[in-house]
């Protein structure tokens, strides 16, 4: 019996990561674009490339090779050993989309495994609510570039896990793995390491997950070896990237400069006064976003952002003490998110699947209440509901991207600005025949071999980001 209460959800989660994987595989455009089709996959690609060569961390597309600042060099590094088997931009693409629907296929069953166990919501729940924003439209166009955002959802997702690992360890003094609270914990601090050696994000997600360890953890030895093990590489990779930058040379546009350089610009008080606009703007923004990949009609798109806001915020405070760690870095994340000074629609999707978890618990919590007060029909009606709005959702995807593929042809906007629309225009403005039309540094190197000329001599006023 519990053999069977063990397997049940380990094959859901299997069967959950393929279905994941199979969406992004069958659905992607983005996937058959010329390298560079978005300004990071071209700069990603670049970075490994100039690893590969021992040209070291230099951004090689622009004129006099400067000193790359802004991007954590864990996507890079892998980049690079790809850069050893295949020579070309496009074979490199093609492996790392392969890892990158491996990692999204991983994180997806990962996040069922902690939805389905540790939290103990219901399949149609977290199908729903988790796994379904894995198949939005933008998510299968972004994950299957040559981005960062799979691996750190895999980090993400993985760390989570391991936190609940830790945080349920009952003995410290055992060694033997599985149960072992310290191996878990090295585990742990290596995964977080990793999540902000890939994503500078990461920093958030180790912050977060190592205090909800110190208010949840019995035994300091396992949180100061889960710190040590996080900290260490990030602190001695930044401290190396600070000492090479204050001597060398580093570009000057702002696409190329550290994130808090960006973030940091002029007085405190004008920073203050610019983040107040920035999280309004930013909140309308994600939630009409949110909202037309939800539905056509624009008012139940907004209702359903505010239901599923709701339903997230109650979840949140259901979940303070059974799952602190999940609270902490979704209350990061959203911060993050809400106060970043550049809206892209990317960023939300990493997102989407914790909040899901969230949302999820609080209705299976409210579901579950509805049963003890007799409402045991009144239960089931709700999951056929949440099941039949999440195929539509999932119908409502299809329709978006066969839009988007509609009205490039017919040169018209389409119903949903999607990346399945503006994507494979972009690759086509930058292929060599059209090398007047390039304007994104790493696709012009990527593709024609020519560079752009922007750099600076003196050191940033900062530490890199």
């Amino acid at each position: 019996m519990g053999s069977r209460r063990i397997m049940s959800p380990l094959i859901e989660a299997v069967l959950a990561g393929l279905a994941v994987a199979i969406v992004l595989y069958s659905t992607s455009v983005s996937r058959h674009l010329l390298p560079g089709a978005f300004n990071d996959d071209g700069v990603y690609l670049a970075l490994g490339r100039a690893l590969s060569a021992g040209a070291g961390y230099r951004s090689t597309y622009l004129v006099g090779a400067p000193l790359q600042v802004k991007y954590p060099p864990g996507l890079p590094a892998l980049l690079a050993v790809l850069w050893e088997f295949a020579k070309s931009p496009g074979q490199v693409q093609s492996l790392a989309t392969a890892i990158n629907i491996g990692a999204c296929a991983t994180a997806a069953g990962i996040l069922w495994w902690i939805g389905r166990v540790s939290l103990g919501i219901p399949a149609v729940l977290v199908a729903a609510f988790t796994i379904l924003p894995l198949m939005f439209d933008p998510a299968v166009q972004y994950f299957t570039l040559v981005l960062s955002e799979p691996l750190f959802l895999l980090a993400t997702a993985g760390s989570l896990l391991l936190y609940d690992r830790v945080r349920r360890a009952v003995d410290p003094d055992a060694m033997k793995w599985p149960g072992a609270p310290l191996d878990y914990s090295v585990a742990l601090g290596l995964v977080l390491a990793a999540a902000a050696l890939i994503r500078t994000q990461g920093v958030v997600l180790m912050i977060t997950l190592l205090l909800a360890l110190a208010l949840d953890l019995h035994f300091r030895r396992g949180l100061a070896i889960a710190a040590a093990a996080a900290v260490s590489p990030v602190a001695a990779w930044y401290l190396v990237a600070w000492a090479r930058a204050r001597h060398a040379m580093l570009a000057s546009q702002a696409s190329e400069t550290g994130y808090l350089t960006f973030l940091l610009r002029g007085q405190p008080n004008v920073v203050m006064l610019r983040e107040a606009h920035v999280i309004r703007d930013n909140l309308n923004d994600y939630a009409s976003l949110l909202a037309g990949y939800l539905s056509g009609w624009r008012l139940a798109g907004v209702l359903a952002c505010v239901v599923l806001s709701g339903l997230a915020v109650i979840g949140l405070a259901l979940l303070r003490r059974r799952n602190r760690g999940l609270v902490f870095v979704l209350v990061g994340y959203v911060v993050v998110l809400l106060a970043w000074p550049v809206y892209q629609d990317r960023f939300l999707l990493p997102l989407l699947p914790l909040l899901g978890l969230a949302s999820g618990y609080s209705l299976h919590v409210i579901a579950g209440r509805w049963v003890t007060f007799g409402g045991g029909r009144l239960r089931t009606v709700l999951m056929a509901g949440v099941a039949f709005g999440g195929v539509a959702v999932f119908a409502r995807q299809q329709w978006i991207r066969s839009d988007a593929e509609v009205a490039s042809r017919e040169h018209r906007q389409p119903a949903v600005y999607t990346p399945t629309f503006w994507l494979p225009g972009n690759a086509w403005c930058w292929r060599p025949a059209r090398q007047s039309r390039f304007s994104i540094p790493s696709a012009r190197w990527m593709c024609a071999n020519r560079k752009a000329s922007s750099f600076r001599s003196r050191p940033p006023p900062i530490a890199p980001a």
